[in-house]
């Protein structure tokens, strides 16, 4: 029999008991958290929502002016939640007194790093999709979307946020595979290094690049030409923010495509 659905009993009761203590937290503590999380997500949608507006004044190029910018932010969370996984899953997995503690029971080494990966997940998760449902709510609102848009788009974030937990749980276990503690800053310059020397490189070069003319025209075709990097198809946050697009669009078929794409892969992560 499986020792997963134990742990994860035990998870629940531990949390559900964290939830009862509050009762005993002072009222005021409790209040200024929750006002505090209440502003940043009215903050964060009005935010996106009068971004999103100015774009739509754009005649002609306001809706794709919206989705190269959804598709940066979401861009954005994708590397945010990649790297915050990342350190997230070594704290849980290789670091924490209660890996041990599993490997001491009859418990297969799959099923403790299984667990461990739900908790990496939901404390890695949270955040960001507190943070991405105002940017679709303000996305929907400025284009006028039904209900339909949000159940969908949702849903998909959610295989998203996954895909990225796990390739940040991959990079963790491989730099622990193969990094070990004495010369892992050795082997970490030698991997990083040219990685970083790429990045300033191509930023370096796309800053010294200026329009050439004033014009509005010019400017915005300036603008769509150096976000043409988001359209990389083999990344999730593309297939992620093609998938809105395709809802808003009311493509569904291009919607199916990219969330079976989203729903496929985090399955084989899964595995």
């Amino acid at each position: 029999m499986s020792a997963l659905p134990l742990f994860l009993e035990a998870r629940f009761f531990i949390i559900n008991n964290t939830l009862h203590s509050l009762k005993r937290e002072s009222y005021l503590k409790i209040f200024i958290i929750f006002s505090f999380l209440v502003s940043f997500w009215i903050g964060a949608f009005l935010l996106f929502f009068k971004g999103f507006s100015y774009f739509y004044l754009f005649p002609g190029v306001g809706p794709l002016l919206i989705e190269r910018a959804s598709g940066l932010i979401i861009a954005g969370i994708f590397y945010m939640l990649l790297i915050s996984s990342a350190f997230t899953s070594f704290a849980t997995i290789f670091r924490s007194d209660e890996v041990g503690f599993f490997l001491s029971f009859p418990v297969s080494h799959n099923e403790a790093f299984f667990y461990k990966f739900i908790e990496t997940f939901i404390l890695s998760s949270w955040a960001v999709l507190f943070l991405i449902l105002p940017l679709f709510l303000a996305y929907g609102l400025t284009q006028g979307l039904g209900i339909g848009f949000y159940i969908f788009s949702s849903i998909s974030s959610i295989f998203f946020i996954f895909i990225s937990t796990s390739l940040g749980a991959i990079v963790t276990v491989f730099f622990a595979r193969y990094f070990p503690k004495k010369s892992f800053i050795k082997k970490a310059i030698i991997l990083i290094l040219p990685a970083v020397l790429f990045f300033f490189y191509a930023f370096r070069s796309t800053q010294a690049q200026t329009p050439e003319s004033t014009g509005t025209g010019y400017v915005l075709n300036f603008m769509l030409k150096h976000t043409d990097f988001l359209q990389f198809a083999f990344f999730p946050n593309y297939w992620l923010s093609t998938a809105i697009t395709s809802v808003a669009h009311n493509d569904m078929a291009g919607f199916y495509f990219y969330f079976l794409l989203l729903f496929v892969t985090s399955l084989f992560l899964l595995e």
